[in-house]
């Protein structure tokens, strides 16, 4: 399925118009939510936020309700993708509390594969250590950037019916993916980022406008829009780019 037309049916289906305000929403709030913990070690996130300084108390509050919001959406990703992967149609579920339960079910997996990349990265530093040459972490890092979206395709995979299988725990079954679905990544990754050209370019231009606003409440609220439409539009992205990938997956490794 063409980029062009996941867009498309991402903003159609049933109860549309709430589903992106509470995207919108949620993006927003988590956006800010960062920029008041960082802005507690030190400088904020966003430069022309104004200076807060809050409490450890407060950033701890700050802390929990960002990671909740971050836990909402990864599972609202995997929801998505689990329609997908069901052969369903391609429209934003539903907000429940369902989307909590697959989160909880996708962690184990996300972790694994964190786990597979830390000792990968520590096995790299060490070696980096021993011949003094950074050349050799510079490819390890090369390389893990370039399996990352074959990860993403086993994420899809597992994230079908949450069952664990070989191809999905062990880590050289990457290898499948890759020979299964590298065309087709390749082709995906060259798209997507012709697609990211439009966005990068619009919110350039839109943070240069309204720095000449010379009013700093009008600024302010510019600028805090500016904030939570990106963040908005990068939680939209992601969406349409996993979606893409759960599809290589239904078409290169299901149909086998």
């Amino acid at each position: 399925m063409e980029l062009t037309e996941i867009f498309k049916r991402i903003y159609s289906g049933e109860q549309v118009k709430r589903k992106h305000i509470t995207l919108f929403s949620i993006a927003g709030i988590s956006a800010l939510l960062l920029n008041s913990v960082v802005s507690y070690f030190g400088n904020n996130l966003f430069s022309n936020m104004p200076t807060i300084s809050p409490s450890p108390l407060e950033v701890k509050i700050y802390l929990a309700f960002l990671l909740y919001f971050w836990a909402y959406l990864f599972g609202y990703e995997y929801k998505f993708i689990n329609k997908i992967m069901n052969g369903f149609e391609v429209t934003l579920p539903k907000f429940n509390s369902k989307v909590l339960d697959i989160f909880f079910k996708m962690i184990p997996m996300f972790l694994l594969w964190q786990l597979y990349f830390f000792a990968v990265s520590y096995f790299a530093g060490k070696y980096t250590i021993t011949t003094k040459s950074l050349f050799y972490y510079f490819i390890f890092g090369t390389l893990m950037l370039v399996f990352t979206p074959f990860v993403f395709m086993i994420y899809a995979k597992f994230a079908k019916d949450f069952k664990y299988s070989k191809d999905v725990v062990l880590p050289w079954y990457i290898v499948k993916y890759i020979d299964k679905g590298l065309v087709d990544i390749v082709v995906l990754g060259v798209k997507y980022a012709l697609y990211a050209i439009i966005p990068v370019a619009f919110f350039i231009g839109y943070f240069d406008w309204i720095s000449g606003f010379q009013d700093k409440v009008v600024h302010l609220a510019a600028y805090l829009f500016g904030i939570s439409l990106a963040a908005y539009v990068f939680i939209i992205y992601k969406l349409v780019y996993s979606v893409a990938v759960a599809e290589i997956v239904k078409e290169k490794v299901l149909s086998e």
